[in-house]
């Protein structure tokens, strides 16, 4: 039997901070509870790596916010609260010594950070020196079928890591497949921005 995946204080409280932000505190408090998360509206997780929450305990907030918003409403809180948490990770310096790593081998250890934040999916090379992050353990889309990518956190974590080392507007996150669209992974690439 495998053992169920984790997540880090962190992630859960970058999803709380960014609904905070997004539609305020009355809001938040309502996806909370739709989420089963009564006991952290008045007691958030602090900011720190530990990991104290499951993988479907998160899974349940982002659904939530799909659930309230609809698919289409959804995306655009749902990657703030990706970009969010990478915002956080990187106030507490996680990704400070990726500075100093030439491309590309720096795009390839911000997609291994990502990897190792969150425990999901795995870095892969798309083309020689592209790399993305394949996360054939998407929570976002299970038994979801949508027209558009559908995974825009992993798009703002993605983001958010990406803008923290290499400065905002210089590459851009692509989900360039998605299961949701019948892709066979969700593949998350980053290129130059155009």
């Amino acid at each position: 039997m495998s053992e169920e995946k984790k997540v880090t204080n962190l992630s859960i409280r970058a999803a709380y901070d960014a609904l905070s932000e997004i539609v305020g505190k009355n809001g938040r408090n309502i996806l909370l509870k739709e989420a089963g998360f009564e006991k952290i509206i008045d007691n958030p997780p602090p900011y720190d790596f530990t990991v104290s929450f499951t993988t479907p305990e998160q899974a349940r907030i982002y659904l939530a916010v799909v659930d309230y918003f609809g698919e289409v409403g959804a995306q655009a809180i749902l990657r703030q609260i990706g970009y969010k948490g990478a915002t956080l990770a990187s106030e507490k310096g996680v990704a400070d010594h990726l500075r100093d790593i030439p491309e590309p081998e720096q795009f390839f250890k911000i997609v291994e950070l990502f990897h190792f934040i969150t425990g999901k999916g795995k870095v892969v090379e798309v083309e020689p020196d592209i790399f993305a992050l394949d996360a054939f353990d998407c929570i976002h889309c299970i038994g979801v079928k949508s027209k558009k990518q559908f995974c825009s956190h992993y798009t703002g974590a993605l983001q958010g890591l990406v803008d923290n080392v290499k400065g905002r507007k210089t590459y851009s996150v692509v989900e360039e497949e998605c299961r949701a669209t019948g892709g066979k992974t969700c593949l998350f690439v980053l290129r130059k921005a155009s």
